[in-house]
């Protein structure tokens, strides 16, 4: 009997065998044999009344290839969902092209920059919700663009370009672009993208104060502790052009140890002056710095 061939078998397979020969309806399953210990693929049917005819086929190999096969998926989704979240966490904006240009991956800043997902999108749709311009205000023509030079081999770094989105308005970045080779051809490309905007607003009212001393109507200098001429603006130097060549001796700086002494000693008070430019007189006051 079949008890009597293999006493500690799967019991799933009595059953079915049992099923296959009261019924008569043929049954396929696959089930793995702890008495062979191998995987078979079994066809059940009953060739006559009382009985049971079995086909085996044995699937040991092809279910050890699916089980690794099923560990190294697992392995790649683990992988894939690191690299997501890595992606998705770069400070940078970050777009991968394909060799055409289209958008494949965006990551979350990329998208807050753009202020929309550029893989949603065609790039006709994109040039009709995206200006790229240079900082000096010409429109960037899509060869141009860093995307485009890298797809054809060049690598761009550092770039800024002005971005101008219905969503988010004016956006200035600074981009980089680099080709994505495989076996020496270009695949795709990768832009990385740093929103510049608040730096380059400073920047300019750093330039702008900068530019106060300079374009100041008044004259400044700038000295050392020893009076050594460190800066005079163009007023200034209208006004005294001989206070280089003079230096400590010109009454513009003539008597700076102790006004420097008391501005160290009271740095809030200010000392003021006056000059007269026909003879060395000067008179001088305090006042308090608020």
């Amino acid at each position: 009997t079949y008890r009597q061939l293999l006493p500690d078998d799967n019991p799933r397979w009595l059953e079915e065998y049992g099923r296959v020969t009261l019924t008569g309806r043929p049954a396929h399953f696959d089930d793995y044999s702890p008495n062979l210990e191998r995987h078979y693929d079994i066809h059940a049917y009953r060739p006559a009344p009382g009985q049971f005819a079995a086909i085996f086929s044995d699937v040991t190999e092809q279910k050890r290839l699916e089980g690794e096969l099923q560990k190294a998926r697992q392995e790649a989704e683990r992988r894939a969902n690191e690299l997501n979240t890595v992606f998705n966490s770069i400070a940078d904006g970050i777009i991968v092209y394909d060799a055409d240009g289209r958008a494949q991956q965006a990551n979350r800043v990329a998208v807050e920059i753009l202020g929309f997902d550029p893989t949603s999108r065609s790039s006709g749709e994109i040039a009709n919700v995206l200006s790229t311009r240079t900082m000096d205000g010409q429109l960037l023509k899509l060869a141009e663009a860093p995307s485009s030079r890298a797809l054809s081999g060049q690598t761009v770094a550092g770039e800024r370009y002005k971005l101008q989105t219905l969503q988010k308005g004016e956006t200035i970045v600074n981009t980089s672009a680099t080709p994505l080779w495989e076996e020496q051809r270009i695949v795709g490309a990768v832009t990385v993208m740093q929103d510049v905007t608040e730096q380059y607003h400073a920047e300019e009212v750093q330039a702008w104060l900068a530019s106060f001393p300079s374009l100041n109507p008044n004259p400044i200098t700038e000295a050392d502790e020893m009076g050594t001429l460190l800066y005079m603006n163009p007023a200034i130097q209208r006004l005294f052009p001989d206070l280089k060549a003079r230096g400590k001796e010109h009454p513009w700086l003539a008597g700076l140890e102790p006004i420097i002494e008391e501005v160290q000693q009271t740095p809030d008070v200010a000392v003021s002056r006056e000059v007269d430019r026909k003879s060395t007189r000067l008179n001088s006051s305090h006042s308090s710095v608020s």
